[in-house]
């Protein structure tokens, strides 16, 4: 698969425009008859336009098949990057030491507190295992399957549904609470517990106790579809984004700079 990479640059060079960068996406689509691959052409790093190439002559009734795969592919792949690449790298202590001060404290004020914290952590440790299970997938299909199929791409958009609505649940649960979440802020610092948890982790409490209005942004940004089970919750939200990446798709492919 790596030494395909080079020529498929060679031919994304005949559709490339002044200034662009090319970037060929390494996982490629195996039909019947060739190989395809997802081509970026890119200005400072922004996308400015993609192709699919493919290793040998192609055809256009496989490419169309090809970009359904490597444009759904990528395009999850990428907002899971953008989107909760950060959320992932939240340390587990951000949690589990806060929850060891109250274990130890043993003090009734602290009660509301800590079953708000135990919430939050445990949304927090299904979307971590969401997030690496994901990227497990991916490593495997980069370094042994060495293809996209259809199951890659319906993992992928049940992986970004799921940490999406993680996401949104375990926000919703601290907007819901902030009032919870600053009254505990206050008995910790009324019983010297406060000066416990490190700078960061005063920090990252204080921004989501005093942040509600941000934080309602960002739940507002994620755009769930709001349910009354978890179950339903991931139903209806699953539907809803596989019928606009499919929408989505269509639409780019009549923006595609080769096949035309």
């Amino acid at each position: 698969m790596g030494e395909e990479i080079p020529f498929i640059e060679a031919k994304a060079k005949k559709h490339k425009k002044w200034r662009e960068e090319i970037e060929v996406n390494p996982i490629p689509w195996v039909g019947p008859n060739d190989v395809y691959y997802f081509v970026l052409y890119k200005i400072n790093k922004r996308v400015k336009a993609c192709a699919v190439l493919s290793k040998g002559e192609g055809s256009r009734e496989e490419a169309i098949e090809a970009h359904k795969h490597l444009y759904l592919f990528y395009v999850l792949l990428e907002n899971i990057l953008a989107d909760a690449t950060d959320r992932s790298r939240i340390a587990f202590e951000f949690y589990t030491e806060p929850l060891k001060i109250i274990e130890e404290a043993n003090r009734e004020e602290l009660r509301d507190g800590e079953e708000l914290i135990t919430s939050i952590y445990k949304k927090q440790l299904e979307f971590n295992e969401a997030y690496n299970s994901f990227f497990d997938h991916v490593f495997k299909m980069r370094d042994e399957t060495k293809r996209i199929t259809g199951d890659d791409v319906t993992f992928s958009h049940d992986s970004a549904t799921r940490m999406n609505i993680l996401q949104y649940l375990l926000l919703q649960d601290v907007v819901k609470h902030s009032t919870v979440l600053n009254e505990w802020i206050r008995h910790m610092k009324d019983l010297q517990l406060w000066k416990k948890l490190t700078k960061d982790q005063q920090i990252f409490y204080r921004e989501l106790a005093n942040n509600k209005s941000s934080l309602e942004d960002s739940l507002s940004g994620l755009d769930v579809t709001p349910a009354d089970s978890y179950e339903e919750l991931y139903k209806i939200n699953r539907e809803s984004s596989e019928k606009y990446n499919k929408e989505e798709t269509k639409r780019q492919w009549d923006k595609l700079r080769y096949p035309k």
